[in-house]
């Protein structure tokens, strides 16, 4: 797997860090911005074809 950076408003930053600790918070496990990214284009995928 290839990794690739990416560019983030400040705020945008700060609003994945938040996602990044309640989703540590709720499952125990170590998290990454990925899995929170991949986590989001999943959602949004699923709402867009309900």
């Amino acid at each position: 797997m290839g990794l690739k950076t990416i560019r983030v408003s400040d705020e945008v930053h700060r609003k994945l860090l938040r996602l990044l600790g309640e989703r540590m918070a709720k499952t125990g496990k170590a998290q990454t911005f990925n899995d929170i990214i991949a986590d989001l284009i999943e959602r949004c995928l699923e709402n867009a074809t309900h």
